[in-house]
């Protein structure tokens, strides 16, 4: 296991994939500013703070008081911009996970796969509580129960695709925590995830359009909703693993001596590193120089032992 394990990484990008990275880079150049104070962990929590608040007291300006009606968006609301997007970062920011690490037992990867089980299904809980008061509210007025809007539509689905999500992750974990089983296990877990993200935002703006009538604050109560979409599309990015395809390159495995502390969540690129053009750096200590052509991985949730993209 100390034994020294040579490898060079190997850049595979061809001029196709160049000009389009180059051309996807000048179309998004005008959203840089944003982009990074979204991939800031400040303006990331600033963010779903601010807009949490706003639509909240939009909530309340509109309906004055709580009926089973106006409990329906307010709980929607913890649960799409407060819980949600945490735990979907959760894999990808340390910042939850160095606040609770020193009260929480068991290893880092344990600790994070705590921190994001434990984020959605509040999450879930919130949202099953709005969908509950809705349904209610529709059957004290005699309404139709069944989904007639786009909004409902919408809504249904996501309902059916988070129960769908919670049975393929606890299943997942499972997998994972079971030493007598290896390997990638429901790896499109991640990718249903973030695509849930997506319609559940979509549901969100589409919910609000028909509660709040059309103004300028309700344009802005719009565009927060949509800047808490973008935050997490952008934390996702910005600390997603390394893709690198490797042939050869030098790794001291004493720099792994207890597997439980190697988190492929923690490998990151250091640009500026004097150990090579770009410097994956292991767990914020052990450096790895390689070539990698800045290639970044944006799949996955970051919970499998492949999950850092090496070939």
């Amino acid at each position: 296991r100390r034994n020294s394990l040579i490898y060079q990484a190997v850049d595979k990008s061809d001029s196709t994939t160049s000009q389009q990275q180059a051309h996807s880079t000048a179309q998004t150049s005008y959203l840089s500013p944003i982009i990074q104070v979204l991939q800031s962990t400040t303006g990331f929590y600033c963010v779903l703070v601010f807009s949490t608040i706003i639509v909240l007291i939009s909530i309340f300006s509109t309906t004055r008081s709580l009926t089973l009606f106006s409990l329906h968006p307010i709980c929607m609301s913890f649960g799409v911009l407060l819980c949600l997007p945490q735990g979907i970062i959760a894999y990808r920011n340390n910042s939850l996970l160095d606040t609770l690490s020193p009260i929480m037992q068991h290893n880092k990867r344990t600790k994070v796969r705590s921190i994001h089980q434990t984020l959605q299904i509040m999450g879930a809980i919130f949202m099953f509580l709005g969908f509950l008061f809705v349904l209610s509210h529709n059957i004290e007025l005699k309404l139709s129960v069944l989904p007639e809007s786009i909004h409902s539509i919408l809504g249904t689905v996501s309902l059916v695709l988070i129960i769908i999500q919670i049975i393929v992750g606890h299943d997942k974990l499972e997998h994972l925590e079971s030493s007598k089983k290896k390997g990638v296990t429901r790896r499109w877990h991640g990718e249903l995830g973030l695509l849930l993200w997506d319609m559940l935002c979509v549901t969100l703006v589409s919910g609000l359009a028909s509660f709040l009538s059309l103004s300028f604050t309700h344009l802005l109560i719009e565009s927060s909703v949509l800047l808490v979409w973008l935050a997490v599309h952008a934390q996702m990015l910005h600390h997603s693993p390394v893709a690198v395809q490797v042939r050869q390159l030098q790794l001291h495995s004493d720099s792994f001596a207890d597997d439980d502390e190697f988190d492929p969540l923690e490998l990151s690129v250091d640009h500026s590193s004097s150990l090579g053009p770009d410097t994956v750096v292991v767990n914020n200590s052990s450096t790895i120089s390689a070539a990698t052509g800045g290639h970044y991985g944006y799949g996955g949730d970051g919970d499998d032992e492949d999950d850092a993209h090496f070939v």
